[in-house]
């Protein structure tokens, strides 16, 4: 509970103030004395592949005290149904990320919500029915065109106008979290991370999860990785090995679901790395706060330097003189599992470099500030404060 409070704050007060022009509009709301505050931009695009105009809603991360704000890229995460999902995105990207609340358990990235227009159509990769429906199958099956949208239109929209990184992730609940798989199977090129909330892979009587299977089992994927995450949606006297015999439209979603785990514990995917966990407390409806959260810090889990606090140690046991080889390591390997430069957040390294001056270490905090001067010599940050780490150590002639 304490972490969605605090997102909720970071929603509230710590959004950046965007000046908006007339034809992008802001994302924002209004007390009752006529303030504002603003969480991101929205855009109209029009869309030659969809025949329609298309809005969607952008997040950039702010800036600490004006630092982060140059040299730096910002990985990107994309999520579908984003008049549910996108709040509560922004929301735990800002938890695991915001200097403000002095986390660094995943990269800072840009959030991009694209609100939807007709769902069933943008999200069924096949014409099949929805329900037992038989008027749904003139509707679905549009997953490959919303998919060209995002790819061949949205990722250039936003990639011209935004200091985005080459790494992207993919967020879906349900429906969209079909779409989500959708696109890991048949596009996989498209994003590095996905993360798909309940989703329906009972799709098509069952044949898109005899499909992605095959996909996984046979496909090689490059350096990819997927959470996916699974409702209670059971009746409260059955048991999962119930469900999983259970034929019952209610049931099939799950029971799916369920039957895809199995499946996938006799698979050695080529590339792909796979989380499966199942919230027993949480049904369809309420799955995404948590699966949100654990999500991204599945996806993200190599991210922070822990071993930092153990260099704070007046006894540390690994020596104060190997923090910057495995500082700078501990990046590289970021690097590469990332396919680009990941630095370190100027924002974090003066803060540690002036905790450990304060603790007398001060060959590692120039260290760290040398580091910053490195990494963003365009900042106006890290200038002064070598300056003033040399001021403090009583060097004004430097």
């Amino acid at each position: 509970m304490r972490i969605w409070s605090c997102s909720v704050l970071m929603t509230i007060l710590l959004f950046v103030s965007c000046n908006q022009d007339s034809d992008k509009g802001s994302l924002n709301d209004t007390n009752k004395n006529g303030q504002s505050f603003s969480i991101g931009e929205k855009f109209s695009i029009h869309s030659d592949i969809l025949d329609e105009d298309r809005e969607v809603w952008i997040y950039v991360p702010e800036g600490f005290y004006d630092m982060n704000e140059t040299d730096l890229q910002y990985p990107v995460v994309y999520v579908v149904d984003g008049e549910n999902l996108f709040l509560p995105t922004v929301g735990v990207v800002q938890q695991l990320s915001s200097p403000f609340c002095a986390t660094d358990l995943s990269p800072q990235m840009i959030v991009v919500g694209i609100p939807n227009i007709d769902r069933n159509r943008d999200f069924a990769p096949t014409n099949a029915m929805i329900f037992n429906d038989p008027s749904t199958l003139e509707v679905t099956g549009g997953a490959d065109a919303f998919t060209e949208f995002i790819e061949k239109e949205l990722f250039p929209f936003v990639e011209e106008k935004y200091s985005t990184a080459p790494y992207r992730t993919i967020i879906g609940h349900s429906l969209g979290g079909l779409f989500i798989m959708n696109t890991l199977v048949h596009h996989s090129h498209l994003f590095n991370s996905y993360l798909a909330m309940d989703s329906q892979l009972s799709w098509d009587e069952g044949r898109f999860r005899e499909d992605a299977l095959q996909h996984i089992k046979n496909d090689v994927f490059q350096n990819k990785n997927l959470f996916m995450a699974t409702a209670n949606n059971k009746y409260p006297w059955m048991s999962l090995q119930d469900v999983k015999g259970d034929t019952s439209l209610v049931m099939r979603m799950m029971r799916s679901l369920l039957l895809f785990e199995d499946d996938l514990k006799n698979v050695q995917p080529n590339g792909l790395d796979i989380q499966m966990t199942y919230y027993p407390n949480e049904n369809h409806y309420q799955v995404p706060m948590p699966a949100l959260y654990d999500g991204l810090r599945y996806l993200f889990s190599d991210h922070s330097f822990p071993e930092m606090a153990q260099y704070y140690s007046p006894e540390n046991p690994k020596g104060d003189e190997n923090l910057m080889k495995d500082f700078t390591a501990h990046f590289e390997m970021l690097s590469v599992k990332m396919g680009y430069e990941v630095k370190p957040a100027e924002s974090y390294v003066n803060a540690w470099a002036f905790g450990f001056l304060q603790l007398g270490k001060p060959q590692i905090a120039e260290a760290l500030l040398d580091l910053n001067i490195k990494n963003y010599p365009n900042s106006t940050h890290v200038h002064p404060a070598k300056a003033e780490y040399l001021e403090r150590i009583q060097n004004k002639k430097s």
